[in-house]
């Protein structure tokens, strides 16, 4: 995480998601706050979503990736913890595949 002044920056994550029938799948996740998406901010609480809807792969007519945060920073900015939630979701015709994955994160400040 880079925190900047008291305020969360950017960071730089995996998720990890648990699809019907017990198989997972994972993907990296690192915005930035403005690029694309803005970061929430109410005092010390944080939140960011991103949605995006690459190009899906062969067989399937979409894909739809949601991941979405909600933390806290520490006074002095010196940590931040919170919850990740994570979705994916492929649709075929009347096909589809729903994947969700939540994790609770912590972050501590480096010298």
């Amino acid at each position: 995480m880079a925190v900047v002044d008291g305020k969360l920056q950017s960071f730089d994550t995996h998720v990890r998601v648990r699809c019907p029938g017990g198989a997972r799948r994972k993907w990296r996740w690192y915005p930035a706050d403005g690029a694309p998406v803005r970061f929430e901010r109410d005092g010390s609480d944080f939140e960011v979503y991103e949605r995006s809807t690459p190009a899906p792969p062969r067989g399937w007519d979409s894909v739809v990736y949601t991941d979405g945060m909600h933390g806290r920073l520490a006074d002095g900015a010196g940590s931040a913890a919170g919850r990740i939630s994570s979705t994916v979701l492929w649709e075929a015709g009347r096909r589809s595949i729903y994947c969700v994955g939540t994790a609770r994160f912590s972050a501590t400040k480096r010298d």
